[in-house]
């Protein structure tokens, strides 16, 4: 019998965005896959393919990591106990958790109505080579999310850094996917009485970040302030999911 499929489509810049879902099995990871003009976002499972891309080209990648957290490569080990948190958070139904994107090589079409066997084989046929990182995951306080995100600076000889993948896997989590878990009413760090809510989104990003301070500073505005993180100054960004919901639909509006 199949299930239900979400599709929603909105607007991204000057692409589009499309979040598919798929309820699954209690206990398995979701079908849910993000489309952006020339990405695909997947929920992180735990394979030896998957760690094999994040010990190698990701978090383990001296030069992926260059402007990202402490700015030093995580082992093999550590990528493990990583991709094992993300992955357990989306079995549980923890939506707040990673996606590894990868290079688009076709357009991902779900139609309503499909088995999950469909969607698994129309996402493997529209994937090519990953080339980045996203999460949203638990911040520190009651109801608030942190933004973390990496990309590759090139595979082989093509260069992916500052190509513009940059804007569209942002813009994919900050417009489509956190308003997604707005609308489910998914909630993040629940406080002691157990209520539900999702109210704040934040993000840090070094100065010399340029493509990273570009695009927030386009989607969001300034950063709010520049304090000291993971060793090293940094800018802080912090909006809501409403509000990237409003901008989500004011882009809708011009293009009408």
């Amino acid at each position: 019998m199949a299930l239900q499929l979400e599709a929603s489509e909105t607007l991204y810049y000057e692409g589009i965005m499309n979040l598919y879902f798929l309820e699954s099995p209690q206990g398995s990871t979701p079908y849910l896959a993000i489309e952006t003009d020339h990405t695909i976002g997947l929920p992180v499972e735990d394979t030896p393919e998957v760690l094999e891309i994040y010990s190698s080209h990701l978090l383990g990648n001296e030069e992926t990591v260059e402007m990202h957290g402490e700015r030093k490569p995580k082992t093999r080990d550590e990528c493990l106990e990583k991709i094992k948190k993300w992955h357990e958070r989306w079995k549980t139904g923890d939506y707040f958790s990673a996606f590894v994107f990868y290079r688009k090589e076709r357009p991902l079409s779900i139609p309503a109505n499909q088995a999950p066997e469909f969607f698994s084989q129309a996402v493997q046929q529209a994937k090519g080579e990953p080339i980045g990182h996203a999460v949203l995951g638990h911040g520190s306080k009651k109801g608030e999310a942190e933004f973390g995100f990496v990309l590759r600076k090139k595979i082989g000889d093509v260069v992916i850094l500052d190509q513009g993948y940059e804007e569209e896997i942002i813009y994919s989590i900050y417009q489509a996917y956190a308003p997604w878990l707005k609308e489910r009413k998914i909630a993040v760090n629940k406080g002691s009485d157990n209520e539900s809510s999702f109210a704040k989104i934040f993000a840090t990003s070094l100065p010399e970040n340029r493509p990273v301070n570009g695009t927030f500073a386009m989607m969001i505005g300034k950063p709010d302030k520049t304090e000291e993180r993971f060793g090293s100054l940094r800018n802080f960004y912090y909006t809501t999911p409403e509000e990237m919901a409003v901008a989500r639909q004011m882009i809708l509006w011009q293009r009408v």
